[in-house]
């Protein structure tokens, strides 16, 4: 493997992942206010419902209910986080027309608690400007903290990453319910959850603007790429 090429068999830990995501709906809730954390309560409730096969339940009605509730079926739907993902894809849908603002900035969130938790944010804040160099260390840390998946980046350029995620995603099922309810982004082109938080924490640590599209979907792997703007 050359110094242009990092490859990554990681896999998500479900607790962590689902902690993580609850409190950047907590953080959100601020710029979209409360009735946008309770469409994310609805819709992830519905799309965990599906993936268990159970009757919604009718008694259910908030982020912190629903939480609980993907944590005691965790047996049923071990990526019970997918659930709550799908809830802020279409809540966001729902609020503004189309899924990229909102959900890049949960995201975004996400990766800067992860940072802030692990206590290396000061190291990693700032370290390099260079994206590719800044994804590998992203990418130690969502190792180290269990919330990685498998993946392999390549540098295409200085400006560019090739960014493959594997045929085992553990995102993979949220992102085909995407594209089958039609969540697109606001600039148009498919959603990636992977390639959302990836591009989140590069630019956190470079300070660059970035932004990211996805070229191949479920095919069997996904291949989207990560640039500056």
């Amino acid at each position: 493997m050359s110094n242009k090429e990092v490859v990554k068999e990681d896999s998500v830990d479900f607790e962590p992942m689902t902690m993580f995501i609850v409190e950047a709906v907590r953080r959100i809730e601020s710029l979209f206010g409360p009735a946008f954390t309770k469409m994310i309560a609805k819709y992830a409730l519905e799309f965990h419902s599906e993936k268990t096969s159970d009757p919604t339940p009718a008694n259910i009605n908030d982020l912190e209910e629903v939480t609980k509730y993907i944590m005691e079926t965790k047996s049923k739907y071990p990526r019970g986080y997918n659930s709550l993902i799908f809830g802020i894809a279409m809540a966001e849908k729902k609020f503004e027309g189309a899924s990229g603002s909102g959900s890049k900035n949960i995201a975004y969130n996400v990766i800067k608690k992860m940072i802030e938790d692990s206590g290396v944010l000061e190291q990693l804040k700032g370290k390099t400007e260079d994206i590719f160099e800044a994804l590998k260390e992203h990418m130690k840390l969502l190792s180290a903290t269990k919330i990685g998946v498998p993946q392999r980046v390549v540098r295409e350029s200085d400006s560019v990453i090739l960014d493959e995620m594997f045929e085992n995603c553990p995102h993979k099922d949220v992102c085909r319910k995407m594209v089958e309810e039609g969540v697109t982004r606001m600039v148009g082109g498919q959603e990636c959850v992977a390639l959302i938080g990836n591009t989140a924490g590069v630019s956190i640590i470079t300070g660059k603007p970035l932004d990211y599209k996805l070229d191949t979907f479920d095919q069997p792997h996904c291949v989207g790429r990560i640039f500056e703007i």
